[in-house]
């Protein structure tokens, strides 16, 4: 990969023949986190213009502009999955990343279709498990100390292009 800069921005040629999927979070979720953060943010600034004091204002005004804030990064929510020659990395946001090594890989296969009950976003799992959520179809990782699932566009597709394993994928969809 080459990286060129100018200024502080890096522009990184190469990066993106190596990403195999971006899945990004549904209309939906993205209807229900604008519902509930934008209504939540509404209320606490409907309560701050109704006291009018001093503190009480500032206070309800910043606590509404942080739910506004918190609610536009959860509705850009998106995970990527990189197929390097040695390793698998998934990533949420570029905030939250996880690399698997090639040799560590004990199977590749589609994983649960997951929604609101399962949450979106980076969710710890019982036995060293780690989820990189959007909502929609998955690819279930399981390496040798832990398993990884990650939400993908193309969950068929990604296990063929990562293309580890010759057997035959199963048909969880």
């Amino acid at each position: 990969m080459i990286v060129f800069y100018y200024g502080r921005t890096a522009l990184k040629v190469g990066a993106l023949d190596l990403q195999i999927s971006v899945a990004k979070l549904d209309q939906k979720a993205k209807l229900l986190l604008v519902s509930v953060g934008g209504g939540a943010a509404v209320f606490v600034a409907i309560m701050a213009i109704t006291s009018l004091s001093g503190m009480d204002f500032i206070l309800a005004v910043s606590i509404s502009l942080l739910v506004f804030a918190v609610t536009g990064t959860l509705t850009a929510l998106k995970v990527r999955i990189f197929n390097y020659s040695d390793k698998i990395e998934v990533r949420l946001n570029s905030v939250f990343r996880k690399s698997i090594h090639k040799s560590e890989v004990l199977s590749l296969d589609v994983g649960p279709c997951t929604g609101h009950a399962e949450g979106y976003g980076y969710r710890i799992m019982g036995k060293g498990g780690r989820g990189f959520l959007v909502g929609g179809r998955t690819v279930e990782i399981r390496a040798k100390n832990h398993v990884l699932i990650a939400s993908a566009d193309d969950p068929r597709g990604v296990i063929v292009k990562i293309g580890i394993f010759d057997e035959t994928i199963s048909d969880k969809l």
